[in-house]
């Protein structure tokens, strides 16, 4: 599930995107499931972002009545308060009903699940990599992209993402700032996954590496101090 939500592959198979699914279960269990988002709309951070959200898309509606010429901006408010806010408490909420008052498992199963969907998608660009006619099956077959998207990835599109550009290799960088993370606290086999997700960052957007460069940065400073 957490990988189809943040890479989203758009499936050939489905006439729009995949992570829609998941988005779709999500706002199903709100209201099946109250309690579990009930608890997290206390917090005044969460309830503060609802309430502004819900403005936004209000006052975009009232524009819409008067000025009837583009109704993208009322679209995209509605899924960021449907596909990103009330996702992303979703999986919030999961975690706290999984690991009441233990704060530290709860931090170490979420690095752990980036670290384990990082190097999945690792090991898929991997092999396009290095067998391009299962990068074309991947992306000709087994993906649907538009053709303006379809030009880009003919070079850099290596995995199963529908933004090799921006967002996969941005989180296969956080991936590997995890693995380094435990690597310093001696957990060596950490270690396993990053010459894969050095390359998944490589072949498709070098801006992945920013966040690689910022922890490098800021664990230097603190081992200076």
């Amino acid at each position: 599930f957490l990988f189809i939500y943040i890479y989203g592959p758009p499936f050939h198979a489905f006439p729009f995107s995949s992570d829609k699914l998941i988005h779709f279960a999500f706002l199903i269990s709100l209201f099946f499931y109250p309690h579990r988002y009930q608890q997290l709309i206390r917090y005044p951070i969460v309830s503060l972002t609802m309430l502004i959200q819900s403005l936004t898309i209000v006052y975009t509606l009232v524009l819409y009545l008067f000025t009837p010429t583009n109704y993208n901006y009322i679209v995209q408010n509605l899924l960021l308060l449907t596909e990103v806010i009330i996702s992303g408490l979703f999986f919030v909420a999961l975690y706290l009903e999984w690991f009441r008052n233990d704060e530290e498992k709860e931090f170490d199963f979420f690095l752990f699940a980036i670290i384990m969907i990082g190097a999945v998608q690792a090991v898929i660009s991997t092999v396009g990599v290095v067998n391009p006619q299962f990068n074309r099956f991947i992306n000709n077959e087994l993906l649907f992209y538009e053709k303006s998207y379809n030009f880009g990835i003919q070079y850099r599109g290596f995995g199963m993402s529908d933004d090799y550009f921006f967002t996969m290799p941005v989180v296969q960088g956080f991936a590997m700032v995890f693995c380094l993370f435990y690597v310093f606290k001696e957990k060596y086999l950490y270690l396993i996954p990053v010459p894969f997700l050095l390359l998944s960052i490589s072949f498709n957007a070098r801006i992945g590496f920013t966040p690689v460069v910022v922890f490098t940065v800021l664990s230097l400073v603190f081992l200076v101090k």
